[in-house]
């Protein structure tokens, strides 16, 4: 692999997943965006272990001030982004539609909805200029079906899957969602869920 920049959100608590960063023998570079600090330079020193490059920058996505930062300093000091996946996440507890508060609503949206947005905003123009890009969205089945007792959750992975392949503008980048047990993007087969 060429030298390659990617970026890369932190993951919601409890998840223990498959790590999604190349591997640091492929010559890929990460940048870790996280709110918490500790996960953000544990990751980076990590990747660093492995033999690869890392670089931890302090964002959080429900702040556009944030996410404007990130991405001035991805264009200034590596003039590029290959590869971003959107991941960052919060959930609203088991609750029933009617119980949810405002804030619940809010806090949802603005870190699973309106985070995806932004990122979008900065990483497209990005990879417009570079005539080349991925982007992978994490939704969730639940964007799909919607689950008993997280209707906010749902909602905001709903608008997730929406941005992802309802896109109105005209780029070489390719965007596709990740869900648990399936695959919805703009430019493969089986993304007529």
């Amino acid at each position: 692999m060429k030298e390659r920049w990617f970026w890369l959100p932190e993951e919601h608590p409890g998840s223990d997943g498959p790590r999604p960063w190349p591997s640091a023998g492929e010559g890929a570079k990460v940048i870790i965006a996280a709110r918490r600090e500790n996960l953000g330079h544990d990751v980076v020193a990590e990747i660093k272990a492995a033999g690869g490059e890392a670089l931890y920058v302090k964002t959080d996505v429900t702040v556009p001030e944030d996410i404007e930062n990130l991405f001035n300093i991805i264009r200034e000091k590596f003039g590029r982004l290959d590869c971003a996946y959107n991941n960052a996440e919060v959930g609203q507890g088991v609750k029933r539609l009617a119980n949810t508060t405002m804030e619940q609503w809010d806090a949802v949206m603005n870190t699973n909805l309106r985070g995806v947005w932004l990122c979008m905003k900065y990483e497209l123009p990005i990879m417009a200029r570079q005539k080349s890009g991925v982007i992978v969205n994490c939704s969730s089945v639940a964007g799909v079906r919607g689950d008993e007792g997280v209707s906010l959750y749902s909602a905001s992975k709903h608008g997730v899957l929406g941005l992802t392949k309802r896109r109105p503008w005209k780029t070489p980048t390719e965007i596709s969602a990740l869900m648990p047990s399936a695959r919805v993007g703009s430019k493969h087969p089986w993304s007529k869920i």
